[in-house]
């Protein structure tokens, strides 16, 4: 009987899933990510949406600061379809870019913080960016390219980390134009409609230099909502951890997107680290995590750690495992 109801669950899962995608995802409808965060942001506003560090943001603060980074753009003159490339380390500020650009149609470009001279110019000027939005840390790399940028120095903006760096001069503050920007939703983010464009994520570049490819509302929502609900079957109560960068699908679509379906909540860390990963496992009661090969290879090659078996993951979803690590893993690790 229990097998049953197992069988009679998935099947209801699938069916819903092929819902969402056939029906629901179709052209014309008007749905994005960030109508998604507004609903939760009203239905659940004060559920943990993100954690970073020592901060905690419930879902109505994470919905007003990507307000105040969409009313900002707006403001700038930005509308559907124009692009911004943004180059910053994972932060809850990347996070608010792509929601907040999201309700107003433009199209965040995700820049490689790794690449820079000529390819990083190569970067900024495929997505045919209008706008850069750079984090501080960020800045050295685009300064050296400064005189290449495909775009006007005044079209550079500025995000400061800790306000010990000011914007070279003819470029933003864009701390500054946040502080005069209003944290209400704008009106715009009802009128985007599934098949508008999200996101430009790069490809590797294994036959030249990379490319940027376009992921649209409704490719960001299907594998969401399949990953999230139908194969990984999250719900409200999971803690997803994102130690990868988010300029790369797996941190921004598995995870976060994955998270964000079903209202739950996202633990982000600047970077990977293996010496720190268990202890933010357990610190923060995650349960789930997106992995790419390396991930498990580090951490599987680590010595032994004290918090290794004494996590709440459930859940491991990524792609790139060797077959002899995976067993090591599995057992090393309790995760079944």
């Amino acid at each position: 009987m229990s097998q049953l109801k197992s069988n009679l669950k998935l099947t209801s899962l699938v069916l819903r899933g092929a819902y969402y995608s056939a029906y629901k995802l179709r052209a014309g409808v008007k749905l994005s990510p960030a109508l998604l965060l507004e609903q939760l942001a009203a239905r659940t506003p004060s559920a943990l949406a993100l954690a970073f560090e020592d901060k905690r943001q419930d879902y109505a603060d994470f919905n007003a600061c990507a307000n105040r980074v969409a009313n900002a753009f707006a403001g700038l003159g930005a509308s559907k379809g124009d692009a911004v490339a943004l180059f910053m380390e994972n932060r809850p500020e990347y996070m608010w870019t792509m929601i907040g650009n999201n309700k107003i149609g433009a199209i965040t470009s995700l820049i490689n913080t790794n690449v820079t001279g000529d390819a990083l110019v190569h970067a900024l000027e495929i997505c045919n960016a209008r706008w850069i939005l750079v984090g501080e840390e960020q800045l050295p790399a685009l300064q050296e390219v400064q005189d290449r940028l495909p775009v006007a120095r005044d079209h550079v903006w500025v995000w400061r980390k800790d306000g010990s760096v000011q914007p070279p001069e003819g470029m933003g503050d864009f701390d500054a134009l946040l502080e005069g920007s209003s944290a209400a939703n704008p009106p715009s983010t009802a009128e985007q409609d599934v098949i508008d464009g999200m996101l430009y994520i790069y490809t590797s570049g294994t036959t030249g230099l990379p490319k940027a490819a376009i992921m649209k509302n409704q490719r960001f929502l299907r594998a969401a909502y399949l990953f999230g609900r139908v194969v990984l079957k999250f719900d409200a109560s999971d803690v997803v951890y994102v130690p990868l960068p988010l300029y790369h699908g797996t941190g921004t679509l598995l995870a976060w997107g994955s998270a964000l379906v079903n209202g739950a909540s996202v633990v982000l860390r600047r970077k990977f680290s293996a010496t720190g990963f268990w202890d933010d496992c357990v610190n923060y009661g995650i349960t789930a995590f997106p992995y790419i090969g390396e991930v498990a290879r580090y951490l599987v090659n680590a010595p032994p750690h004290p918090n290794e078996r004494a996590h709440k993951v459930h859940t491991i979803m990524g792609a790139g495992m060797r077959k002899d690590i995976w067993g090591r893993f599995v057992e090393r690790f309790g995760i079944s």
